[in-house]
């Protein structure tokens, strides 16, 4: 299953260029970071990167899943500010119930 958090890490990855910027980015070690790629890589049976590449050049299974993260990512963005807003007007309560 891909997950939010692989899609954020290949963005990552694309607008730094480096596996070590791309980690801090986003808020891991740089061995933290290259197993979730390798996990990621064996959830979907393809490499997502040329390894040794600066910058970083993505296969074409690399390129789909950021088409992906380009389209979900700023949804998913979208989706918690609202419900965040909704939060801070009560309106994501259930009708009918009051929290004291």
């Amino acid at each position: 299953m891909i997950e939010l958090r692989h899609l954020r890490t290949l963005l990552a990855l694309r607008e730094t260029g480096s596996l070590v910027e791309a980690a801090e980015r986003v808020h891991l070690t740089q061995s933290a970071l290259s197993h979730q790629l390798k996990d990621l890589e064996s959830r979907v049976d393809s490499a997502l990167f040329v390894r040794k590449t600066r910058p970083v050049e993505f296969t074409r299974a690399g390129l789909r899943l950021l088409a992906l993260a380009d389209e979900i990512l700023p949804e998913v963005r979208k989706a918690e500010r609202d419900l965040a807003r909704l939060a801070g007007t009560g309106q994501g309560r259930p009708h009918g119930h009051r929290v004291p």
